[in-house]
This record gives structure tokens, sequence and C-alpha cells, in this order.
């Protein structure tokens, strides 16, 4: 629908660009400045910038590891005040996905009560969008960005109409039962979800926390989960037809499997049976199995090694790989070297110390409330609570009420016996909101820094449990979590900072503002932190100087994601010391 609201709104602004080629040009400002000066027109306040600089829409990294997947898990939580509108440049920004992928992902966010405007053109998309009430911007969704908008300046009524038997058509018609495996077709033809359907999305699920498609065939054979049709266990490639077939959305494509015998091969039917897996979920899990090779290629399941894809030669500049000796030792050595491509340095760096020791600095500063929240409990939670404070106010504005009445009628036995009723009935209902608040805090990850210090433990603990799934679980949570402010690890075969050349790990973080050197042994050799120089200093004349903004600038050249970083990770460090004094001051 045209933009246009009755009262003002808060929007936040979602930037994107694809290639690390584009970000010396002046796509993020322009993509700024038009988004800025269309709120404004709209007399819309921007409350916030969420980017993803360098993120292609097209495999939908953003969806997953990226910010705007990190902003829809907050939207589903409950976290977004509904109303909200994200607002972008064109609809290619939020994804060049096929689609009917966008379109699902998008009717899921507005189902949670937030909207969603382009620049380009000037469009507000809500949940009335996907309701069949406005087919004309449905149809811009499902055609895609460019197409659509081309195609709507010349739609005219009779093609509106046409679309909507059509659709309608699709819906309806049987074109073959032969159909997967967790879809049974009714008597009167309808394709709806079977027990099976479950399986699929569990399937969907452990491949968006980080598995591949090996880990996943083996846990669902460990589970003993039932398979459907004549395989009689999981493998590689069953689970891969469920990640990748278009009926886990809904979809049919006519002549998928023999397109050389269908005439009309590669034509999509979208809605043509029951959707299976929720739009996003399907984005995350094939996101992930897209970037394989970033977080680890076969071994991510298993999470074995925590700092995939941030550790490097510090001679090359090559990928670090991970590798086990015949004595079952993990050892990292330079992928260049070992394949014999310029490197010179073929050593090897052990991994268990460094993971121990390394964990000990940045743990603490890498996990943060997300990591623990629940999406599934807080957006119902959000719901409970919002209705337990309008019953209170209901109580609270009756109660008023009956004492107004005994007020002018002190004598009348009635009227007291009233007030006290719905006094008691108000002191019940705001008894009952403490708990609920408490759940949605918990659901939403928020405890007091006691409680994330002893939480962070637990993970660490947990790491090397002897409990498979508990192990894989707290891994794939850790490094998730190191990605956010481990700017990268540097392996050097000939260290001479204490002398005699040794083997050693330097660890930065956020941008180069805090670094640790470890041995090989796992021992830490040198340090330092800026952070701690992020104050005001007084010169000896009594000047009184801040440090903040020309260090932070300095060392992080302005860039918003490395800012945000920083404040997360300060924000940790500060209640890291809040906990430990308190501790000692029961102690």
């Amino acid at each position: 629908m045209a933009v246009g609201m009755d009262s003002p709104a808060n929007c936040i602004l979602y930037i994107r660009f694809s290639t690390k080629r584009q970000e010396s040009g002046a796509s993020r400002e322009r993509q700024l400045e038009d988004c800025y000066a269309y709120a404004g027109r709209q007399g819309w306040t921007v409350t916030r910038v969420v980017e993803d600089l360098g993120r292609s829409a097209w495999s939908g990294h953003h969806l997953n590891g990226g910010n705007l997947g990190k902003l829809a898990d907050e939207i589903r939580a409950g976290e977004i005040p509904q109303g909200t509108i994200i607002l972008t440049e064109k609809l290619d920004r939020l994804s060049r996905m096929e689609s009917r992928v966008t379109r699902r992902w998008m009717e899921d966010m507005t189902d949670a009560g937030v909207m969603f405007a382009t620049v380009t053109p000037g469009k507000l998309h809500d949940r009335d969008t996907f309701g069949g009430s406005r087919l004309t911007d449905f149809l811009e969704i499902l055609l895609g960005a460019k197409a659509a908008n081309d195609y709507s300046e010349n739609l005219s009524e009779k093609v509106t109409d046409g679309w909507e038997k059509k659709l309608k058509r699709q819906k309806t018609d049987l074109i073959t039962r032969k159909v997967p495996g967790w879809i049974t077709v009714t008597k009167d033809g309808d394709r709806v979800c079977n027990e099976h359907a479950a399986t699929v999305v569990k399937i969907y699920q452990l491949a968006a926390d980080g598995r591949g498609v090996r880990m996943i065939a083996k846990r669902l054979n460990d589970d003993k989960v039932p398979t459907w049709g004549r395989t009689a266990t999981w493998d590689q490639s069953n689970v891969r037809f469920v990640l990748t077939s278009p009926a886990a959305e809904g979809d049919y494509l006519s002549g998928g499997a023999n397109p050389g015998r269908v005439k009309n091969a590669g034509v999509f039917h979208p809605g043509y049976y029951e959707r299976a897996v929720p739009a996003d979920l399907v984005a995350k899990a094939r996101a992930q199995l897209a970037g394989r090779k970033l977080t680890g290629g076969r071994e991510t399941g298993k999470a074995v090694n925590l700092f995939s894809g941030l550790i490097v030669c510090d001679h090359c500049g090559a990928r670090m790989y991970l590798r086990t000796l015949p004595n079952k030792t993990r050892v990292y050595q330079c992928s260049a070297a070992n394949q014999r491509r310029g490197c010179p340095y073929n050593e090897t760096f052990r991994y268990e110390p460094f993971e121990e020791a390394a964990l000990d600095v940045v743990l603490t500063r890498a996990l943060d409330d997300r990591h623990f929240r629940r999406p599934d409990d807080s957006l119902s939670l959000v719901h409970q609570v919002a209705a337990q404070q309008k019953a209170i106010a209901d109580a609270d504005l009756l109660a008023k009420n009956a004492y107004a009445i005994y007020l002018k009628h002190p004598d009348n036995q009635m009227a007291e016996d009233q007030f006290n009723e719905l006094s008691a009935a108000l002191k019940t209902a705001k008894a009952a909101l403490g708990p609920l608040e408490d759940a949605l805090a918990k659901a939403r990850g928020w405890v007091s820094p006691a409680e994330h210090a002893r939480r962070v433990m637990e993970i660490r603990d947990a790491i090397a449990s002897p409990d498979k799934v508990i192990r894989e679980a707290a891994r794939l949570k850790v490094m998730d979590a190191l990605k956010g402010v481990v700017a990268e690890v540097r392996c050097n075969a000939v260290d001479t900072q204490r002398g005699e050349p040794e083997r050693t790990f330097a660890l930065t973080l956020v941008g180069g503002m805090i670094g640790v050197k470890f041995d090989n042994n796992g021992m830490v050799i040198a340090d330092y932190d800026l952070t701690k120089n992020l104050e005001v200093v007084t010169l000896p004349d009594g000047t009184a100087v801040d440090m903040a903004p020309g260090l932070r600038a300095g060392m992080l050249g302005g860039e918003q994601r490395l800012e945000n970083a920083l404040d997360a990770v300060l924000r940790r460090q500060e209640a890291a010391a809040s906990s430990s004094s308190l501790t000692g001051a029961r102690a």
C-alpha cells in the first residue's frame, strides 16, 4: 500500500551491500542518505540503524549470521515494539533469494507485528499485504522487486482477475499424487502435512544450528528417527534432499526430478503443499549450508574448531586448518605450507592448550544475553505480560471507583465489601505480574551480572561435557559468540619476543582494541587492553582530555559494526567486574 500513517512511527533503517569492493564506494552513504530523507518526509523517528556490509542476499548469509537475522530474532522475541517499520532502500536489500523465501520471511515478521517500507518504490508492507486483500502488493514480492515494479505500472484489472484465478487454481487442482514423504494427499485432493513433518522441521533446526548433513544424518539415526519410503536409514543424500526441497516451504516444482520427461519442467507452483517449515528457519538452515566453507566445513556439526574462519598464518595470511595427528593430538597447520603453495612455515600449533587459554580471555567478553535467548518462549510471555498489565489497570480502575462510592456511602456495607473484594483482586493481579516478568526476562536472556557469570561458567563446562548433545550445543553457541568479538588469530612459527624463536598465537578482539599472545603451551606471554584508555585524562596544565573519541576513530575507523561490538564488550567487562566485586563482598 502507499505509505502514509495517522501517527508518527518508530523506524529501523536496514543497510546492506554484497561485496567488499562496494565498501569503498558510495553504496552505504547513498542508502543511509536516502533512507533518512524518506523517513523524515514520512514523519517517522529513526531509532536504530542495522547494517550488513559485504553480505550477499543471494545466499541468505545476512538472514543467519548477519545483523538482519539477529534483528529478526529480536522481533520474534517480542523485543521490537509492534508497529515498528523496517525501512530499506529497495526490497532486494532484504533478500535476493527466491521470491517465495523473501515473501514468507516477511510474512512471519509482519505476523509478529512489524512492517516493511521501501524508498523505491514508496511502499509499506504489513500483515494485510500477505492476507490477500492487496493482491498487487503481494505480486510485487512474489515476482521480485524489479520485475514487480515494472509489472505493477501496467497491471490492469483484467490481469489482476486472471492472477486471482490462477493462484486459486494452483491451490485446489491436484497435479500429481506423487508427493514427498511428509505430505499426504486427502480424498479431496488436498496436500497436507503428516506425522513426518515434525522430522522435517527437526532437520532444518539442526542445520540452522550449524550441523552439516553428515552429522544430521548421524543424529537422526542415533535417535532412531524413522525414515519414509524405501530407505531404511538416514544418509547425506536424503537429508540434503529435505534441506533443498521446495516442498518444505509448500511449493511444487514441475519435473524437478526428471526435467527431460516433463513438458513444462521447472515451473513453480507456490502454495501447492501445506508448508512444513517456517520461512525464517528455512533461510537460516540454507544459509548455513551455503556457508559451510566459512564455518568449518564437515566438522562444523561437531564444532571441533571453535576458531574456524578466524585463524590465519602470520607469515602468508593463508587459513590455518585443524588436523589430527596419529597420536590423536589436534594441531593447526598453515594450509599453504601443507599444500606447498609458497609458505615455508609448515610447523604445527597445538589446539587444545590454545583453546583452553583463549577461552579464559574471551568467553566472558563474547557471550551476552542474546546467546541465552529463547524467542519461542518470550513472544508468548510478552503477550501474557501485556494482558496481565491490562488486567491490573482494569482492576485498579474498578477499585478506585468502588472506593469513591464507599467514601460517599461509608455506612453502606455492600459498598465496603465491594471495595475490599476489588482491592484483593488488584493485589492478586499485581502479584501475578512479577513471576511473568521474571520469566520474560529469563526467556530474553536478561539476568543479573552474578547469574550471567554463573551461566558462562556452565557453558564453559558444557563444551567439554561427555554428553555429545550437550557438548555440541554448547560449542556451537560459543562458536557463534566468538565470531562477534574475535578480529583474528595469527600463528607465528618464529616469534622472537622472548628471545629464542618459538610458536605463538596472537589473538586480537574488536578491531585490535584488545590483544593477547600465547605460546604453544597456552601460556600468556604478552597482552594489552586499549579499552582501559577510553577515559578522561588530566594533562599537567589541568586540561581534561577525553581519549575515547580519538582512540575509537583510530582503531575502529568509524565502522559501526566494530563500534557496536566494542560497546558490547565494555558492557560485559563491566558486568563481570561487578559480579566479581559482589562475590568478593559476600566472601
